[in-house]
């Protein structure tokens, strides 16, 4: 975290849990509870765990590895017009941020159901960056606090 970022921040946590979809429940409502005692507004919450749902739900079903053999960990800081979200895990390369949005759509039945997860963060978060740094995936978001 850049120095700008340590001296805006109202509150920051961090959530560990290895690759078991029970945990990621767990940690879904732990991340919500915070988020809400520290007064984030509706919206905000809503981004962080879509955000939350889609990209560790992703580790999970994509890791490549056995139930529990993934590590991840979610780092929050909270300021007062943004949350910034980092999500870590020690699964295989992979940048979401790479991932093309689904085709469009040409009419309901040709519709697919499922697929639009990433672009859904994509269109939540003002920032979206990737990277991979010492053997772990790095993910990081930008997310408003309040609805636009």
């Amino acid at each position: 975290m850049s120095s700008h970022e340590r001296s805006t921040a109202i509150a920051r946590f961090e959530l560990q849990l290895s690759s078991t979809y029970g945990e990621m429940a767990e940690r879904g409502a732990e991340l919500e509870r915070r988020l809400l005692e520290l007064a984030v507004e509706e919206a905000g919450r809503y981004r962080a765990h879509l955000a939350y749902e889609e990209l560790v739900g992703n580790v999970l079903r994509y890791g490549g590895a056995p139930a529990g053999g993934i590590r991840l960990r979610l780092d929050v800081v909270v300021e007062h017009e943004r949350l910034l979200l980092v999500i870590q895990d020690d699964g295989p390369p992979f940048d979401p941020t790479a991932v093309p949005d689904p085709p469009v759509a040409r009419s309901v039945t040709a519709a697919r159901v499922g697929g639009q997860g990433i672009a859904m963060v994509r269109r939540v978060a003002q920032r979206f960056d990737y990277r991979r740094e010492g053997g772990r995936n790095r993910v990081e978001l930008e997310i408003p606090r309040r609805a636009s």
